[in-house]
Parts: structure tokens; C-alpha cells; sequence
């Protein structure tokens, strides 16, 4: 189980950062994607450095697939 979420990052430029650190792990213990399961968050926003909460459905889905694609899998 991998619990990750693209706000683990360093800076509003860097979103994802925690989920690519955690692929670069995953490609070197040569984990196949279907032996995971993982826990992702969505539904927050950052501008200007703050966090604020968007639950749309088209946000949702979108943060998903981006966590997907930042973890390779």
C-alpha cells in the first residue's frame, strides 16, 4: 500500500514530487504496478502559496490521473 498525494511537495512549482520519488523507488525494487494498491488525496488547490479545497468531479478525476502518471502506474 502506497499512500501519496501531489500536494507532498516542496513548492507550488513542484507538485507530484513525493509520488516521483516514490516511481524512482518502484522502478528500482522492480515493483509491477499490478502488485499495488494506492491511497491517493485530491481535492485542494494552491495559489499564491495557500491552500484552498476543490471537490469538482473534473478536478477529482484529474489530480487522479496525474497521480497516476507522476507514480508510472
Amino acid at each position: 500500500l502506497i499512500d501519496t498525494a501531489p500536494s507532498y511537495c516542496r513548492d507550488m512549482n513542484d507538485f507530484h514530487f513525493g509520488e516521483h520519488l516514490v516511481r524512482r523507488s518502484l522502478q528500482a525494487l522492480r515493483v509491477r504496478p499490478e502488485d499495488l494498491i494506492v491511497a491517493t488525496k485530491a481535492g485542494m488547490v494552491r495559489h499564491g502559496g495557500k491552500w484552498t479545497p476543490c471537490g469538482t468531479r473534473a478536478h477529482l478525476i484529474e489530480s487522479v490521473e496525474q497521480s497516476r502518471q507522476a507514480l508510472g502506474v
